[in-house]
């Protein structure tokens, strides 16, 4: 019989309970906020009045961006329910994900004191916080028109920028489909850096990264219960207690006009590290802009 100790049964327990949390209106009755319902039906009046439409491929140079965002998720999300929305898809990614997590953690929770795995577990959801912040703000800033990037990283370009028309739309979605591409794209990377850093005896490492890897790629699923309004106690609770980031935290990316502050989406905590790096960032960047000119192009 395999053995596991008090703290790892805590930690599964408390996985099991996070990933549980599914985006179904009947469990959680997740709405949009008030507030965002009218947003919504403002941007959509606005649009139904334009007469200008493009091809939808390129989403360039037009006024119906809420239609062209209803357009594009829309075909996202019935690829997705045709190809991954089933169990066999969620046992093939999450099962050996959560075997090699848990086995990790394990090795950890063996050679760590109590003091020393609570603090990278802390650090671990910290440094989520930190990581879905940096993901948000590249997404955000990206040119999605511009052809030199991967496509899939156009795709979700265009989806968190329309997302600031029509922030309700998130919530509509699926637990899953908010974060299978994250933990394959991103948690299965960290999962493989936790291992190399075990095997190398920096624990205290493998242990912060592993719970990165698990922790990170729930971010968007957790941005998303921010715009939704819920009966569920937990969820509240959650959110009050700043486990989670709070729809009164996060509204306020969408109140900037340039939503160019509070980027980070898990718990809202690592903004005050992040927000600086980014205002100097652009400072930098304005400042060569003014006095050093634009590149001139090959023809000129």
């Amino acid at each position: 019989m395999i053995y596991i100790s008090p703290k790892m049964r805590i930690f599964t327990f408390a996985f099991l309970g996070v990933l549980s949390l599914k985006h179904d209106a009947e469990l959680i009755a997740a709405e949009p906020i008030e507030s965002e319902i009218q947003e919504e039906r403002s941007v959509t009046k606005c649009s139904s009045q334009s007469t200008k439409f493009i091809d939808k491929d390129s989403m360039v140079g037009t006024s119906a961006s809420a239609k062209e965002f209803h357009i594009c998720v829309n075909e996202n999300i019935k690829i997705f329910e045709e190809n991954h929305e089933n169990f066999k898809d969620k046992a093939m990614v999450l099962a050996p994900f959560g075997t090699v997590a848990l086995a990790l953690l394990g090795k950890c929770a063996i050679s760590l004191s109590p003091l020393e795995m609570a603090v990278s577990i802390c650090g671990g959801w910290l440094l989520s916080d930190l990581g879905t912040g940096i993901v948000h703000f590249t997404f955000d800033v990206l040119d999605y028109t511009n052809l030199r990037w991967p496509e899939n990283m156009r795709k979700a370009a265009r989806i968190f920028q329309y997302h600031h028309d029509v922030p309700g739309q998130c919530t509509r979605e699926s637990f899953w489909y908010h974060t299978r591409g994250f933990y394959l794209n991103f948690g299965v990377p960290l999962l493989v850096t936790s291992g190399i850093l075990g095997a190398c005896g920096y624990d205290i490492a493998s242990c912060l990264i592993a719970t990165t890897a698990i922790l990170a790629p729930l971010g968007d699923y957790v941005h998303a219960l921010s715009h939704g309004k819920h009966r569920n106690s937990f969820v509240r609770l959650l959110q009050k207690g700043g486990l989670i980031i709070a729809p009164n935290h996060h509204r306020r990316h969408h109140k900037d006009p340039e939503h160019a502050t509070h980027y980070c989406i898990w718990n809202g905590h690592m903004n005050i590290v992040l927000d600086p790096v980014i205002s100097t960032c652009r400072s930098v960047y304005k400042f060569f802009r003014k006095w050093c000119g634009t590149k001139p192009n090959k023809e000129d």
